[in-house]
């Protein structure tokens, strides 16, 4: 047993990880309000204490990754959290008097199934009734309740007023939580604090509309990332397949002399 299999099978496991992350951002590059996902990873000392000799057979040179594991106190690569970087996308602008920006701190709030979320995705439309919704279809608030819009275009302000026909239909709810966000991530766009946070206005917020805002994640360079770590997670398994082969070896070594 070498102590860099426990640092390479933990590096895979972290590799897998990373690119499963990786992927999925880059997968939601083109969804409207879509915030990043972070991996954010330690590394620990392992149990396990072993010599550090270099497997026997293997090619000098041939892994270099294999002799940079090699050492006396073994270590193991954990994923300890996931963040989201909210920071602010791309304010894009689309014409459509339903389309909705935000710019600076804060969120829209939505009613789901299980209660309230908060959404950036400001690409909105009206349901059948007349209520404003999501693009997932769920009723946007305003300070008291759902918006209904019935009977023209709706005029929003900066403040998130929402006029039609020169009468007031509702005031969009704009919220925001203390910093650093505490706020988990509810499938792709919805966020819901991880404590029992009151949330408070959004004094800084400005809404755009005929705007939307774009996914902060950056497809050119979450390529490059995808290929590094791709390329990473082969090199592991090389690893873990010269360990394997050499313990392969030994095991036949003292089975022929039996």
């Amino acid at each position: 047993m070498y102590t860099g299999l426990y640092a390479a099978v933990s590096g895979s496991f972290a590799q897998e990880k990373r690119l499963a992350i990786l992927t999925n951002n880059l997968a939601n590059a083109n969804t409207v309000g879509f915030k990043a996902d972070r991996p954010v990873f330690e590394v620990i000392p392992s149990p396990v204490v072993v010599q550090a000799a270099s497997p026997a057979g293997t090619a000098p040179g041939s892994f270099t990754l294999l002799n940079q594991l090699q050492g006396r106190d073994s270590t193991q690569t954990q994923l300890r959290t996931v963040s989201t970087d909210f920071s602010q996308g791309d304010v894009q602008q689309t014409g459509n008097p339903l389309d909705l920006a935000l710019e600076g701190r804060g969120f829209f709030a939505v009613q789901t199934p299980s209660g309230v979320a908060y959404t950036r995705q400001g690409n909105l439309s009206l349901s059948a009734g007349g209520t404003l919704v999501t693009h997932g279809g769920l009723p946007v608030l305003g300070s008291e309740g759902a918006i209904q819009i019935t009977g023209g275009k709706p005029q929003i302000s900066p403040a998130g007023q929402v006029v039609v026909n020169g009468t007031v239909v509702g005031q969009l709810q704009l919220v925001d939580f203390p910093q650093p966000y505490a706020l988990d991530k509810q499938g792709e766009v919805l966020f819901r604090p991880r404590y029992p946070d009151t949330p408070t206005s959004a004094a800084n917020a400005v809404v755009r509309q005929g705007a939307i805002e774009t996914a902060n994640a950056q497809p050119v360079r979450l390529l490059v990332s995808v290929l590094e770590s791709s390329r990473a997670y082969e090199a592991y398994q090389k690893v873990i397949q010269a360990f394997n082969d050499t313990a392969g070896r030994a095991v036949n070594d003292i089975a022929g002399r039996a």
